[in-house]
């Protein structure tokens, strides 16, 4: 909810452009297999469970990461990682705007 009210606020010349939903989808995916891959690890998982995690968040990131939450921290701690978890969110959005306006800026269009 949080990332579509900031959404609001980019310029619709940053999020129409093409190269802007192309990176949103790969960076947000790539910034959440960092995340789980770093959190699994802090949490002592086996390394095996880590890859199963990491690979699934790529592909299935809606599915995965309130799974990985609940099963790593119960329901309270998954909450609180949540909201650090939208932090991280958030960072990646930045990055994406700034994708986006760069290939604005130098005239760099993706067609699909």
């Amino acid at each position: 909810m949080l990332i579509l009210f900031l959404l609001a606020f980019v310029p619709t010349e940053v999020t129409d452009n093409r190269w802007f939903a192309l990176s949103w989808k790969v960076v947000f995916n790539l910034f959440v297999a960092l995340w789980i891959a770093a959190d699994a690890r802090a949490h002592n998982f086996e390394e095996e469970r880590v890859k199963w995690y990491t690979h699934l968040s790529i592909v299935l990131t809606e599915f995965t990461v309130p799974v990985y939450l609940v099963k790593s921290r119960g329901w309270k701690g998954a909450a609180k990682a949540s909201l650090r978890f939208l932090g991280f969110l958030l960072l990646a959005m930045a990055f994406v705007v700034i994708v986006g306006m760069l290939a604005k800026r130098f005239g760099i269009y993706v067609s699909f």
